[in-house]
């Protein structure tokens, strides 16, 4: 594109760059979600996003990036609604409950709710496991912080059960993820009831009010 003298280049052609980019991850999220990674194929999400082969290959160069790249944007999603939740007005139950179910609760029902849940499982362990350590740490970041911010304010109290505001927040974050991995049947509902017992049970154990 050339600009025209004295004025500014238009950003169009970015533009389309990321629509495409944001139709692409679309498009997948729908196809892994109906036929399994294995049995997606970069045309068939080029085709149902609207874009060319061309287009697909320019922004990722194989299949397992487009599926890296979609579940870096789940987890940053999911990361900004935890933080959004943890610092709501609220008390400390209802503010930790709905922080892992906007951690969590995604995940929990893209695949419940998919004939492929275990293969998508498998398949995320193998091609983003670096992208889920990383969220893992962001996650116990922000509980901690969490935490020690309800303990100062003489909500919570992690020490009585011999606990620090780090080995709770691995607490709670790893039977958060035990509830979600009891079954491969465990739909969103069943998920959020259960989250809701233990987070009960933990915060009572602290105890929170």
């Amino acid at each position: 594109m050339v600009a025209v003298p004295g004025t500014a280049a238009t950003p169009s052609t970015t533009a389309r760059g990321d629509a495409a980019r944001e139709a692409i991850l679309d498009a997948a999220l729908d196809r892994f979600g109906r036929y399994g990674l294995r049995r997606t194929s970069m045309e068939d999400i080029a085709r149902q996003a609207g874009v060319s082969r061309t287009s697909i290959y320019f922004h990722f160069g194989s299949k397992d990036q487009v599926f890296r790249a979609l579940s870096e944007h789940l987890h940053e999603e999911s990361l900004a609604a935890m933080e959004h939740a943890l610092n709501a007005d609220g008390g400390v139950e209802e503010r930790l409950r709905t922080a892992l179910e906007a951690r969590l609760g995604r995940f929990v029902e893209l695949t419940a709710t998919s004939p492929h849940g275990a293969e998508l499982l498998d398949e995320h362990s193998r091609v983003c496991g670096d992208v889920a350590g990383a969220a893992r740490a962001r996650s116990l970041r922000l509980l901690q912080r969490a935490i020690r911010d309800a303990a100062a304010a003489g909500e919570l109290d992690p020490g009585r059960v011999g606990l620090t505001a780090g080995s709770a927040a691995e607490l709670i974050l790893d039977c958060a993820g035990a509830v979600k991995e009891a079954g491969e049947t465990v739909s969103a509902r069943v998920y959020r009831r259960r989250l809701g017992q233990l987070v009960r049970v933990l915060v009572a154990g602290m105890g929170g009010r």
